[in-house]
């Protein structure tokens, strides 16, 4: 890399951070253009390994490099429009390593990435000398060389971290283990010798490499016991030693950033990751991986949670420094101990005292806590929120702690806990008011709510709950301390379920439960609304909530303005959904300010997980709300106005994450809506295009208003251009070469629905399908692929019977297609395949049998065959379903048909006879029928496709065949004659017949009462 970096990329990476918006603007758009020029990685590269030029151009320009690599690395990975010259790639693969090794850690960190996305491309087929090259610089005496070398290999072994053991795409890794980590372990011994911070710095880049080469499984290199062992004592050496104090930050969030404590916590979190997996052999299937998960559990699962219980002694009583997040690894590695029995026995004697001592005292609130409460609410609100935070809380695994050992050991250690909870409550009472250890009892309580499933299962703990709820938490709710209101808004939802001897007792934790839905304090308002959700499931919650309704909406608006929670917006969700019938005039304004707050919340930092869980809520909310106005159909239009900006914005791109959950609200509008508007016709095409350019994967989501789209508008979808919109999309899925199952059957199922519903108006449509169709059938192997096939082949047929075959004649297609078809009628288990395909076979009967291909007319007898098979399959499995139910409604009683008396055997008799006679009428036959057979039902079960509304659902495949069969019959008697000849044809038949008519009633009378309802 002798060449000097380029001068006029280097002006122009500086002009991106120019304050001048014009010609920031101007640089970022001249750097996309150069994006596809060859030798532009490499200038890149250049620039960021030059001595002489500013860090942070450097790291503007490793943050491209980075991107690049990124997008254009690989045409597999499908991200960019284009992919990088040869020779750039070779340039970047020859000087990254080296780039990564000298770079400053802020460029490090970059080019890391930029070398990780390399990595996943091309190693080890396409870049087999990068492992040489690591191995070349670790063995270097230069420590800076060699930390920047660690940190390149653990870039490398990252690759395979969660790649499960026995897959293809693992086996690298061994290779990797096999050659660097001999090297690891001397370089580890030798550093653990000596405390500079440098040398930590190190070992904690290595622990980082064995975390990641042992997260999915361990390697075969680390399962010998000498190398095991080896790598064990060093880093249980690190886990036990003391920090220095001498040189640790006095800052808190430097503190936990400091090599030292990080070492302990990754090697925690290796520590523990091991015993998830093989700390208790019953659960190892491997038979190499369950002897050295013997070993393990025998050797090393109580040595280590004995080591853990040392380290978590420093937060004894509250006191001590330890970071969270080895506190909470070393709380999990506890958590998980409890379940083994050695590990269990070894804690046992010393449980009740750690509860006490050590978990205890981290469920309690801190002095930091409440800082945070009083200076920043929101932020307080926020962290307890924050998913990642609440997972790295020691509070949270405590609470785990707490919760396993009393599910899981409630009878050595629930009377002990409850004893302990019980003296902190009985103190408080006992102590005078300004005296009181608030978060003590803040604690107390924290436990009993967390203890709920398990105290309402214990009879001596039930009976005791209603009186715990009077004398520990309603008198919390007139407490001056706001978090102690809160816990007692969260503790008394919590026990909603309590049934009270005395209603009062509830009713007044209700009323005190509305008064702090306006209270002074921000926390304490968002926790009632949290706890109206539990408490509305109530009788007496929904009818106190149910008289101030509107009230409720306002107050958690209100709430949704100031914090972004999405556990609040499913609060004000809930209260919809207990409230559905009653939501219509409150619909268009929820709609509206929910729309506002997603708004809000989408548009916040990218990185906010709570604020991208609060505007999906919000999404979901909107959702509930038109769930409730299917009979409100004035009000459709009014909320379509609400909600179409929005829906615009989400299709374009605008917020792409929330993409589904805009699908579905169309989805809503295009069912419910009285008719499908112009304005909503104008989203067909952003659909459409969305697809095309991001949303591929979404298939599944878009066939519901697509399906609306075509089956209520079905003018204005033959009238524009979505029809071909419709045709793009098949032709993507089936054209597409990495398109799974669920996307061919669901890309099928979209212009299954155009055939269906436009029938007799997209006659071209039925070349376009079957020329993609047949060879997609031809070339599989999988049978639910094939059945979805030979389903779209049935609805091309029953849309034109003549059309489709001649088509398929005409291309050889014709015998191979139904030779598959009817190889399959035993594959065909869902009520849509079977419907589709009764009707495509029936279909067949309505035509001239001498206008039909030769192979379709000398198969006519076996179709027909098929047709019956089918329909006795799924009749016998009606007639099951049918038994089940009826043994479940009279399973006291015994129906035995040889207890009927003779007069009632010749009732039965006779009502048979006149069932044929009215059969052979509808046939227009007078055949005698000489069948003794009676089905009393005929149906087909449900299945997952029932959601999907089709124009079929109106055709009743039963009435539709006897209806085909019966003009076949007249038209070609003989044919007729030598199908049905015999004795078992005829009975099938002849009850077929008798389910038609009875349908065909059932269909008159329900038309005649719709009538009458209108």
């Amino acid at each position: 890399m002798a060449n000097s970096p380029n001068n006029d990329l280097i002006r122009c990476l500086q002009n991106t951070f120019s304050p001048n918006e014009q010609e920031r603007k101007a640089a970022e758009a001249q750097l996309k253009q150069a994006d596809a020029a060859p030798g532009y990685p490499a200038a890149l590269m250049q620039i960021v390994v030059a001595g002489d030029v500013h860090v942070s151009i450097k790291q503007a320009a490793a943050i491209h490099l980075k991107s690049l690599t990124w997008s254009h690395w690989s045409a597999e990975l499908e991200r960019g429009a284009f992919i990088l010259a040869d020779g750039d790639k070779q340039f970047i693969k020859a000087n990254v390593v080296e780039a990564v090794i000298h770079s400053p850690p802020l460029i490090r960190t970059q080019l890391a990435l930029c070398m990780e996305n390399v990595v996943m491309a091309d190693f080890p087929d396409r870049w087999p000398e990068l492992l040489p090259k690591l191995l070349s610089y670790l063995t270097s005496r230069d420590l800076t060389v060699t930390l920047g070398a660690l940190e390149a290999l653990h870039v490398l072994v990252h690759k395979y971290e969660f790649i499960p053991p026995g897959k293809k795409r693992r086996s690298p890794l061994h290779a990797v283990v096999d050659s660097t980590f001999p090297l690891l372990l001397q370089l580890f011994q030798s550093l653990a010798a000596v405390v500079t911070v440098e040398s930590a710095q190190m070992q904690h880049v290595i622990i980082r490499i064995f975390s990641s080469a042992t997260q999915m499984g361990v390697p075969p290199h680390l399962m010998q016991q000498q190398v095991f062992m080896a790598w064990m004592t060093i880093m249980l050496q690190v886990l036990t030693r003391p920090v220095p104090t001498q040189g640790q930050p006095e800052d808190a969030d430097e503190r936990k950033k400091w090599p030292f404590w990080k070492c302990k916590k990754w090697s925690a979190r290796a520590f523990t990751r091991l015993f998830q997996r093989y700390g208790d052999p019953k659960n190892v299937d491997n038979a190499s991986d369950k002897q050295f998960s013997i070993a393990f559990y025998e050797t090393y699962s109580v040595k280590l949670l004995e080591a853990f219980l040392a380290v978590l002694s420093e937060r004894r009583g509250g006191g001590g420094y330890l970071p969270d997040k080895l506190c909470q690894q070393a709380l999990q590695y506890v958590s998980t101990a409890v379940r083994a029995p050695n590990t269990y026995t070894a804690i046992k004697p010393h449980f009740d005292a750690f509860f006490r001592e050590v978990v205890f005292p981290i469920m309690c609130l801190t002095p930091e806590d409440l800082e945070l409460w009083e200076d920043d609410p929101v932020e307080y609100i926020r962290r307890e929120s924050d998913v990642v935070e609440e997972y790295y809380n020691p509070r949270t695994e405590a609470i785990n702690v707490l919760v396993d050992i009393t599910s899981l050991r409630s009878k050595n250690h629930l009377g002990p806990i409850m004893q302990f909870i019980v003296s902190i409550l009985m103190r408080y009472l006992q102590t005078p008011p300004a005296q009181r250890n608030v978060r003590e009892k803040d604690g107390a309580l924290q436990v009993i709510g967390h203890l709920c499933r398990r105290l309402y299962k214990q009879k001596e703990y039930k009976g005791a709950l209603e009186s715990t709820m009077v004398a520990h938490v309603l008198p919390e709710f007139q407490n001056s301390h706001g978090f102690l209101r809160a816990r007692a808004c969260w503790i008394f939802a919590e026990y909603y379920e309590i049934d009270y001897a005395n209603p009062a007792h509830f009713l007044a934790g209700l009323s005190a439960t509305l008064n702090c839905l306006h209270d002074s304090q921000l926390p304490v308002r968002v926790q009632a609304g949290l706890a109206i959700r539990h408490l509305v499931r109530t009788d007496a919650g929904k009818a106190e909530f149910g008289k101030v309704l509107p009230q409720l909406f306002q107050e958690f608006l209100k709430m949704m303005n100031e914090v972004e929670h999405d556990e609040l917006v499913s609060g004000l969700e809930g209260l919809i959904d207990a409230f559905q019938d009653s939501i219509g005039p409150y619909a268009v304004g929820l709609c509206s300010q929910l729309t506002d707050v997603f708004v809000r919340s989408a548009s916040a930092d990218e990185e906010s997980e709570t604020s991208a869980v609060a505007a999906s809520e919000c999404l979901n909310t909107i959702q509930t709300i038109l769930g409730g106005l299917q009979e409100h159909g004035p009000l459709w239009a009014q909320v379509e106005v609400v909600l179409l900006p929005l829906l615009h914005k989400i299709f374009e791109g605008d917020f792409m994450d929330f993409f589904d959950e805009g699908v579905k609200i169309l989805t809503y509008l295009t069912y419910y809506s009285p008719a499908i508007s112009p304005q909503l016709w104008e989203l067909f095409p952003k659909l459409y295009q969305a697809f095309q350019n991001f949303a591929f994967d979404y298939l599944n989501d878009l066939l519901y208003p697509i399906d609306n789209y075509i089956t209520r508008g079905t003018a204005t979808f033959l009238g524009g251009p979505y029809l071909e919109f419709v045709l793009n999309i098949f032709r993507k899925v089936y054209t597409h070469e990495h398109a799974d199952f669920e996307a061919v059957r669901d890309g099928t199922e979209i212009v299954q629905v155009v055939l269906q519903a436009c029938r007799g108006h997209v006659d071209p449509v039925v070349d376009i399908v079957l020329s993609l169709a047949i060879p997609k059938l031809a070339d599989s192997d999988e049978v639910d692929r094939r059945v979805i096939l030979i389903e779209l082949v049935a609805n091309c047929i029953y849309y034109n019977p003549l059309l489709t075959l001649r088509l398929l004649e005409s291309r050889g297609w014709l015998a191979p297609t139904f030779t598959l078809w009817l190889q399959l009628q035993n594959k065909f288990e869902k009520y849509k395949t079977q419907k589709i395909v009764l009707l495509a076979l029936s279909a067949l009967f309505g035509v001239p049998s001498a206008e039909l291909p030769a192979p379709i007319r000398d198969g006519l007898k076996p179709i027909f065959g098929a047709i019956l098979a089918i329909q006795k399959a799924a009749l016998k499995k009606s007639e099951e379903e049918e038994s089940e139910e009826s043994d479940e409604e009279h399973s006291e009683e015994d129906i035995d048909l040889d207890d009927e008396d003779e007069a009632e055997q010749a009732k039965r008799i006779s009502e048979y006879k006149e069932n044929l006679k009215k059969v052979k009428e509808f046939h227009g036959h007078d055949d005698s029928d000489n069948s003794d057979d009676e089905f009393d039902g005929y149906g087909f079960g449900e299945d997952d496709d029932g959601d999907v509304s089709s124009a079929l659902d109106s055709v009743d495949e039963v009435i539709y065949f006897i209806e085909q069969f019966k003009v076949f019959s007249q038209r070609e008697p003989a044919l007729y004659q030598q199908m049905t000849a015999d004795f078992t044809v005829q009975a099938e038949l002849h009850n077929l017949s008798i389910k038609a008519m009875e349908r065909q009633k059932e269909r008159e009378q329900e038309a005649m009462e719709k009538a009458q309802q209108q």
